[in-house]
Parts: C-alpha cells; sequence; structure tokens
C-alpha cells in the first residue's frame, strides 16, 4: 500500500512527541528511535528496509549520527521479529531535480514511465528496492539490483504502481492527463505552521 500515518497508527507517539516537544527532547537519539519504530512496527510489515537522511536537509547532520541511528533502529527491528535493515542516503542536496507535491510525483511517475531522471533519484530508488527485494527473497543484493533494472524497463514496475492506486480507490486516468508543469497556489488569511518531521 501507500500509504501515510494516521491517527490510528502508533497514537501514543504524537502524545510523545507533543511532550518530547516541551520538555527539550526531540534531539534525543533514542526518543527519536523508538519514534520511528513504534510506527514502522505497528504497520505490520514483516520486512522493512529504512532510509535513513543525512547531511544539512536531514535531522542527522554527519555520518556517525545516522550510522547511530540506523543501528538502534534495526536493533529494535531485528528484537521484535522482524527483517530489518537501513540504507543512509545523502541529503546534502534536493533529491532529484523538482520541488513540491506536485512535481515530485510527476518525476517519480516519470522514472516508474522508464522516462530519463535525475542520477540521484534513480540510484536511490533502485538500491532501497533491490535491499527490500534482497531482505525478503534472500538473493543477493546485485541479483536484485538487475532485478529491479530490468523491472523498470520492461514496464512492470509502473504497471505494479498503477495496480497499488487502482486497487486503493485511486483515478489512474489523472496521472496521464494532469498538467504537473505547475502546482495550485492556495491562499489563506492564516498561514498554517509547516509540520517538520523529526522522526
Amino acid at each position: 500500500a501507500v500509504a501515510g500515518q494516521t491517527a490510528n497508527l502508533a497514537p501514543a507517539d504524537k502524545k510523545i512527541y507533543a511532550l518530547r516537544d516541551v520538555t527539550g527532547t526531540v534531539e534525543n537519539l533514542s526518543l527519536i528511535t523508538s519514534s520511528i519504530m513504534s510506527k514502522k512496527l505497528s504497520g505490520g510489515a514483516k520486512t522493512i528496509v529504512l532510509d535513513v537522511k543525512v547531511g544539512s536537509g536531514a535531522f542527522m547532520k554527519t555520518p556517525e549520527e545516522a550510522s547511530e541511528l540506523a543501528s538502534r533502529m534495526v536493533s529494535i527491528g531485528k528484537l521484535s521479529g522482524k527483517n530489518v535493515s537501513a540504507v543512509i542516503t545523502n541529503m546534502n542536496k534536493p533529491l532529484g531535480r523538482n520541488i513540491g507535491n506536485a512535481l515530485e510525483v510527476a518525476e517519480a511517475y516519470d522514472l516508474l514511465c522508464g522516462k530519463r531522471v535525475s542520477d540521484d533519484l534513480l540510484e536511490v530508488c533502485i538500491t532501497l528496492s533491490a535491499e527490500i527485494l534482497s531482505r525478503q527473497s534472500g538473493e543477493t543484493f546485485d541479483t536484485c539490483l538487475e532485478k529491479v533494472k530490468e523491472t523498470l524497463e520492461n514496464g512492470k514496475a509502473k504497471e505494479k504502481f498503477l495496480q497499488w492506486i487502482s486497487l486503493q480507490g485511486g483515478d489512474i486516468s489523472v496521472l496521464d492527463k494532469a498538467d504537473f508543469s505547475s502546482a495550485n497556489y492556495y491562499k489563506t488569511k492564516k498561514h498554517p505552521q509547516h509540520n517538520i518531521c523529526r522522526g
């Protein structure tokens, strides 16, 4: 499924985060770890691959911090009986060529359609895909990497994505009809606070 967090998924996490916010413990690594893993484990997946960002645009600024976070999360996952690994990816610059929800969706769809996208986006996508396929199937990472590339080239990746959307009640026709060249700017009298995901 393609899904986001809801109030029904690890509901205590939101309350704990609010407590962390007022007690100045948002940056506590143990609490970050438990916050992320509570949601991952609640989702019910048996195999989990974590994308741990590192760099100026991420919460973990150094490779050492990212490695420590990844190690703790993988350890919790394994203790919970899950097949877990983590990939540490660079966030010192924007990923891909586009910024903004509609434009990023368009770029992701272009990738699935086999169109040329930025090398960094392609690398992250195929690395994460190959890692989860390897964890699930038991085949080597290199073997799975070739399978992922082949799946992109033969159109099966796009086919599976459209199946995901359809099964969740989405209208797949908008993907080929919609004009993603610009997104609507929504004005309000009160500008909403931006939510920053810190774990």
